[in-house]
Order: structure tokens, then sequence, then C-alpha cells
């Protein structure tokens, strides 16, 4: 993600990648690599939740479910530095 005040899309992917690195928060993925089946489900329904939030808030628009690099959150607004 960049720092600079230039609003671009980014990968859905990124984003979680971003909130594990800068804040800790795992919404799809665990740092564990045995993770149980229910640990597995439960980063499932948490990524699935958070697209279906980010798609409530007009943020993100699901234009083909299987390709995950067409999966990008869409600035609202514009920020030119």
């Amino acid at each position: 993600m960049r720092t600079d005040s230039i609003t671009e899309p980014i990968t859905v992917s990124h984003f979680t990648n971003w909130l594990k690195n800068r804040y800790g928060v795992m919404i799809d993925a665990s740092d564990e690599s045995g993770e149980s089946p229910e640990v597995a489900r439960a980063l499932e329904v948490n990524y699935v939740a958070l697209k279906d939030r980010l798609r409530q808030l007009g943020f993100f628009l699901l234009i083909c479910p299987d390709a995950s690099n067409s999966q990008v959150i869409r600035p609202r607004f514009q920020v030119n530095s």
C-alpha cells in the first residue's frame, strides 16, 4: 500500500495483508501452518463478511468471484497530492 496521499484501487488480499501487518488483525489467514478446520472456516467466514461489508459501503464490486486479482477495493473519493 502506498504511503503518499494518492488514492488507488487495491486488491482485497493486499488490504487484508496490510491489516495483518499494521494492526495484527487476521481476516483470511492465521500465522499457524497447522490450523484446525474450525479456524479455517472461521477465517473464511470473516473474509466473506469483510467483502460483503465493503460491497454494502460501495468500496467493492465483485466482478469475477474466481479471479482474486479482479477483486479490488476502489476508493470512494479521489485524493491527489
